[in-house]
């Protein structure tokens, strides 16, 4: 909660700062020879061995950050292939002996995740579709279990922490924000637009979407034959308490005590 508050201040600052230095010409920060907006604006303001100083920094973030979407896509991937939902699960549900890390399913993110990197040679039309699908794609990961919780038929068990009341009044404010985001996402920036300007972040979109509908409705074969839900690999917390209390009690009668 604190990382998640501290985070929107920080940005919040960021962008006051940006808004106070880029100054009125935006059109020579956009197509400055420099290639990168940010960096024009900290070259205006700081000077070029400044900027260098700053990027650098920005560099090591967003290297850090990649290596944490690879970590977390990677359990994400490795998880499903336990619960036998990913083709090829047999192969991406393998923990290497030595590392102890799903080795398979980090070298299989990885691959995805160059191979939407090669889509960046197709020209900034193309990468931009897939810089808003990981947007898009996320809000409709957080979206689809907040609804759920209310409309999935399922009785929901509250965990540690719960919002109680207003659970209910903060899933629908971030629910129709994120459904509002994702529609004014897949829109092109402009109306009637050409070729070169067309938001093709509807086609990716829409496409993955409709490759997992298929792999799981497909007749016969699809997920909705086979698939049982998450598969347990250990015993809850309840049943190892309880043998614990129970080992315990053995051992202290032996004892006397």
């Amino acid at each position: 909660m604190c990382a998640t508050v501290l985070g929107s201040v920080l940005g919040w600052i960021v962008n006051i700062v940006l808004a106070f230095h880029m100054g009125h010409d935006l059109e020579s920060v956009i197509n400055d020879p420099i290639g990168q907006p940010m960096a024009t604006i900290f070259a205006n303001t700081v000077g070029s061995t400044g900027t260098v100083v700053i990027w650098a920094f920005i560099v090591v973030t967003l290297y850090v950050t990649g290596m944490d979407y690879l970590m977390a896509g990677s359990r994400q991937i490795f998880a499903f292939s336990r619960d036998h939902g990913l083709p090829l699960s047999k192969i991406l549900y393998n923990m290497n002996p030595y590392t102890r890390t799903p080795v398979h399913a980090v070298f299989f993110c990885a691959t995805l995740s160059l191979l939407l990197g090669l889509i960046s040679f197709a020209g900034p039309v193309a990468i931009s579709a897939v810089f808003t699908m990981s947007v898009v794609c996320q809000y409709i990961g957080f979206v689809t279990p907040i609804i759920a919780r209310f409309i999935g038929g399922t009785q929901f068990v509250y965990g540690p922490f719960n919002l109680g009341i207003l659970s209910g009044p903060v899933a629908f404010v971030a629910s129709t924000y994120m459904i509002f985001m994702i529609i004014v996402f897949l829109f092109p920036a402009a109306p009637s637009p050409a070729s070169e300007s067309m938001n093709y972040t509807v086609v990716v979109v829409g496409g993955t979407v409709f490759l997992s509908l298929g792999y799981y409705f497909f007749p016969r074969y699809g997920g909705i034959h086979w698939f049982t839900g998450p598969v347990h690999t250990i015993k809850d917390t309840d049943e190892g308490e309880d043998h614990g209390k129970g080992m315990q009690s053995e051992k202290q009668h032996d004892t006397g005590i």
